[in-house]
């Protein structure tokens, strides 16, 4: 395998460490602002050790999720106006897709930065927090995924970082109980993570590009995420479970 799409170059390394500083630095500045702001995760009493972490485990996530919402959000605006314009013609989207402007390839690699940073102050500061599958395997497997991108698909890539925005909306409710819906969560996730990762996948697959891994990856994520939605719809949304009468 080439060495290239297994490892960073030296600039996107030094970023990577640059972000890796960066987000050290707003972990420790959020973690005493959220309760000086009177932000509290347990509305029904203090909050405990264990809430306490959680809270500050959505920190990062936090942040983590409003940048990459942002710079998707653009890359989707992007691609319609794209649509609007050239409707369906092949050359011009092979061309937006294997041209696109340096910071996409940084907001890849501070993404890499998250899941590091994330598990190592997880693992020593809020460990009650980590979960194993969202958690450590979780970044271990999108370390990979974003090498991969960065090298074969980045612009592809980051039309899919519109779908952290509900972790933006899930660490905004940890942050503070009066900041969490959850059926505009529920809303969100079925139109982003599910509706708009369907159009995106079925968009990919038609612009005849050669991403076997990508789609493969990219068809198994819509199944996590299709199993994420039937848990919420269980717990909260319409199938959510009744009491049986008495």
């Amino acid at each position: 395998m080439h060495p290239s799409l297994w490892w960073m170059t030296g600039d996107e390394l030094m970023a990577w460490l640059g972000f890796s500083m960066s987000l050290f630095a707003v972990y420790w500045l959020f973690r005493p602002i959220l309760p000086a702001l009177g932000c509290r995760r347990n509305p029904k009493g203090p909050d405990d050790e264990a809430s306490s972490q959680r809270q500050h485990g959505w920190i990062l996530s936090g942040v983590t999720g409003a940048v990459l919402s942002v710079v998707g959000a653009v890359q989707c605006a992007e691609m319609l106006q794209l649509f609007l314009k050239e409707g369906t013609e092949h050359s011009a989207w092979e061309a937006f897709f294997n041209e696109y402007p340096a910071y996409i390839s940084y907001a890849i690699v501070f993404f890499m930065a998250h899941c590091v940073v994330d598990t190592v102050v997880g693992t020593i500061w809020y460990p009650k927090a980590m979960d194993m599958a969202s958690g450590y395997i979780h970044h271990a497997v999108y370390l990979y995924v974003c090498l991969y991108a960065l090298r074969v698909c980045p612009r592809i890539f980051a039309l899919f970082f519109i779908e952290e925005f509900p972790t933006l909306l899930l660490a905004l409710g940890n942050w503070h109980h009066g900041l969490r819906n959850d059926n505009l969560f529920g809303g969100v996730f079925f139109v982003l993570r599910i509706v708009s990762h369907i159009c995106m996948l079925l968009l990919t697959g038609w612009s005849r590009i050669e991403l076997k891994i990508g789609l493969t990856l990219m068809t198994l994520t819509l199944g996590m995420h299709v199993m994420w939605m039937r848990t919420w719809c269980l717990k909260y949304g319409l199938c959510k479970r009744r009491p049986k009468a008495s």
